[in-house]
């Protein structure tokens, strides 16, 4: 009786988890878009992931697009027939917003932002931003060597009032990945 229990629990958790799970194909966007697009996600109650061809080959595009079916139609019950445009609506606005963070944090920490040069090898910086709460996001400074290296060099709190307030952060870690602009957790 408990195998079968556990083994129900485990199957009605991954069903819920993988329903919750809205996969983009094709072109990926650019880095700005695809944090934007990740934080509506998350902050409708879902996740947001690319699905690449790794993703592709491991599980099979059929099954893919029933994921991606009953996805769409449990959100479509809880978010109205017409969600997707609404999503995206919305993305288009957090994408101007984080602009704007991303400016603003530039010209105010210069040394932490701008594109290094170390030897012959260039590292390209990106700034991730997650709403801890309504007003105030974390900015994670990352620079993106290749595919295989990432670091996280600096990380801040931004306050969004009347004018941007920026404060140093304590400690450094990425927030979530971005496989398909090539930015990996290790």
């Amino acid at each position: 009786m408990i195998r079968f229990t556990a083994v129900f629990f485990f199957l009605g958790a991954t069903i819920i988890t993988s329903s919750q799970t809205m996969y983009l194909t094709g072109r990926p966007y650019s880095f700005s878009r695809n944090n934007a697009i990740k934080e509506v996600g998350r902050s409708w109650g879902f996740k947001v992931e690319y699905a690449g061809d790794d993703v592709v080959n491991e599980i099979g595009l059929d099954s893919l697009n029933r994921q991606m079916d009953h996805f769409d139609a449990l959100a479509a019950k809880t978010k109205g027939l017409f969600w997707l445009g609404e999503f995206y609506a919305e993305v288009d606005s957090i994408e101007i917003l984080h602009n704007k963070l991303r400016d603003e944090l530039r010209r105010v920490k210069t040394a932490a932002t701008d594109p290094i040069q170390s030897g012959t090898q260039f590292f390209e910086r990106q700034i991730i931003l997650v709403e801890e709460k309504k007003n105030l996001f974390r900015a994670v400074v990352i620079s993106t060597k290749s595919t295989n290296e990432t670091v996280c060099e600096a990380e801040f709190l931004m306050r969004l009032r009347k004018r941007i307030r920026i404060k140093n952060g304590t400690g450094c870690s990425m927030p979530y990945q971005f496989p398909e602009n090539g930015i990996i957790l290790k």
